[in-house]
């Protein structure tokens, strides 16, 4: 009976507080030990604690009275704490420089599991609360909210992406998710939308080997309406040209979980995905000086791949494919060289035994056997420049 009036007086009193069973630490490079942030609740003060010595190593705030108080989130080097903070008036997210024991300031909102992500030099902050996805300054407290829309796991972004070297933030968004958005870090605007046309299916995107472009493309690993039309398109950051492509092929997905190799960009004579694919791939050659059909443009050349592979460019006129297969354990090994002028296969080795051939490689598949004993693969899961890429066995 005294348990159970216990708990009626916990839940039902606006006195009830919150508080976490276990600090959230941070390996601090500004002290080299473990912190975290201590709420006295009979003083009402806050502090930055040493976990090792148990002593203050800042004082954040010496009144502050709150109903329920959270820590979410570090900073990547622990300079800045972030809480969600419930006082009678509202809840919002609240951030401190512990360096310097200042509170640099506040958001309203209420925080999800996807709450912080922020820029390398922690400039920025993109919040994620069930109001919306918002872009803040942490060091000027200006804040931006970029996405109105969250979805039912507290999402208003798919990935988020800080590329300092344009000065832009690249998102996805939930509600939009055709295209990825970027927004300029000095002013706060939309400077561009990257989109797949009018095909419809989340994105993700890779940057090319020049910087200037990217490629978005359906990944296929989140589908809301089950079966999409999968999108595909190329495009120039600085003019903002872009070529939407058709694989015409069905299923098509490009995806980490398979693995994909590109050539060209937009301003080659040709541009050219490997795709390699879970269990079988396929090669798409488009010749962007005679690009066929109509806007989304099918492939000039297209060929059958096997389960890991490469490619090179021999010249601009030649194209050579390296692809293997691994039957019942055993690696083999073909070459295939296209001529790009006329889109027919020149030669065609015979599958051979992978071992034997890369063990004393001729001089043609040197390349192709120097870059197959190395496994380079990222996700597109994570915050990548390049979310997939070039993935074949490891053999030596």
């Amino acid at each position: 009976m005294r348990l159970l009036l216990l708990l009626t007086i916990a839940l039902f009193s606006p006195l009830f507080v919150f508080a976490q069973d276990k600090p959230l630490l941070c390996s601090s490079q500004n002290t080299h030990e473990k912190i975290f942030v201590r709420y006295d609740w009979q003083n009402a003060h806050l502090s930055v604690i040493s976990w090792g010595s148990g002593e203050t190593q800042q004082e954040l705030e010496s009144s502050f009275p709150v109903s329920a108080f959270s820590v979410i989130g570090w900073s990547p080097s622990c300079q800045y704490v972030l809480a969600e903070v419930h006082t009678q008036e509202a809840t919002a997210i609240f951030a401190w420089n512990v360096i310097t024991g200042q509170r640099v300031g506040s958001l309203n909102g209420s925080a999800t599991r996807y709450t912080a992500n922020w820029s390398t030099d922690e400039q920025f902050a993109v919040l994620q609360v069930y109001e919306g996805g918002f872009l803040w300054n942490i060091q000027t407290n200006e804040q931006t909210l970029i996405n109105a829309v969250t979805d039912k796991y507290g999402r208003s972004f798919y990935t988020i992406e800080w590329d300092q070297n344009w000065n832009e933030l690249l998102v996805v968004k939930i509600g939009s998710g055709n295209g990825v958005t970027t927004y300029n870090l000095t002013n706060y605007q939309q400077t561009a939308f990257y989109h797949i046309g009018n095909r419809r299916g989340i994105v993700t995107y890779r940057e090319l080997e020049n910087p200037r472009y990217l490629l978005v493309y359906t990944s296929g690993r989140e589908r809301i309406f089950g079966n999409l039309a999968q999108g595909l398109a190329l495009w120039d950051r600085d003019t903002q040209a872009n070529i939407q492509f058709d694989p015409n092929v069905d299923n098509f997905v490009l995806s980490s979980f398979g693995a994909f190799d590109v050539l060209g960009d937009l301003s080659s004579r040709s541009f050219i995905i490997s795709d390699y694919g879970l269990y079988a791939g396929q090669l798409y050659v488009w010749d962007l000086q005679n690009l066929t059909g109509n806007t989304p443009y099918i492939p000039n050349y297209q060929q059958h791949l096997l389960r890991g592979g490469d490619i090179r460019l021999v010249d601009e006129n030649a194209l050579e494919v390296v692809d293997w297969l691994l039957p019942r354990s055993i690696y083999k090994l073909r070459s295939t060289l296209i001529d790009l002028n006329t889109y027919t296969q020149v030669s065609v080795s015979p599958l051979v035994r992978f071992r034997t051939t890369c063990d004393t490689p001729p001089p043609m598949l040197e390349w192709a056997c120097q870059r197959a004993s190395v496994s380079s693969v990222q996700s597109d899961l994570g915050a990548s420049r390049n979310h997939a890429t070039y993935y074949p066995p490891k053999f030596r």
